[in-house]
């Protein structure tokens, strides 16, 4: 089966009623829609709102949206340091202030090229390890302090929520919500 595109959609369904029953929407969409600089951002809001309009019910499983928390940690954590090095980079130990400005530097370079811009496992686990060495105050170490401060309102779980309730003109209700 070809890719079908948002326009073609309504063709799609009528040539087979059973397929008005429901769609998975796998990681990937999911994953476009959230993020406006994603290469497929357009064409996923697209289809999603081709879906609704033909009130087609969506559906993921378990697997899915772990993923797509998996792969937005990747973007948003970025996002967060950078917050936190916009705010007390000047304060903050040689290394950790050069490893947030790189990047810093990096995301920039992405976005002016109007490209998202992701880390890897490995250097979430190089950051955390350089943050929770450094303790500014007795009672905690800087990670745990990020975490709090800059991570947890950005959290992917909740921009599945947000996306989920947001996004699409608002046509996800407590319904279409259970679905997913």
């Amino acid at each position: 089966m070809s890719i079908i595109e948002a326009k073609d959609l309504r063709t799609f369904v009528n040539e087979a009623p059973a397929r008005k029953l429901g769609c998975l929407i796998d990681t990937n969409i999911l994953f476009a829609a959230n993020f406006s600089l994603d290469l497929f951002h357009d064409k996923s809001v697209e289809m999603l709102n081709a879906l609704l309009d033909e009130k087609i019910p969506l559906y993921t499983n378990v697997n899915i949206r772990s993923e797509f928390i998996n792969q937005a940690r990747k973007v948003v954590i970025v996002h967060a340091l950078i917050d936190l090095f916009r705010e007390v980079g000047t304060e903050l130990p040689v290394e950790i202030y050069n490893k947030l400005r790189s990047l810093k530097t990096r995301s920039d370079n992405k976005e002016t090229l109007n490209l998202l811009f992701k880390i890897h496992d490995e250097e979430i686990e190089q950051i955390r390890n350089m943050l929770s060495n450094y303790h500014p105050t007795s009672t905690h170490d800087l990670w745990d302090w990020f975490c709090e401060d800059y991570f947890k309102g950005k959290c992917p779980a909740f921009l599945l929520v947000r996306l989920l309730t947001q996004t699409f003109r608002g046509c996800f209700n407590s319904e279409t919500l259970s679905r997913i």
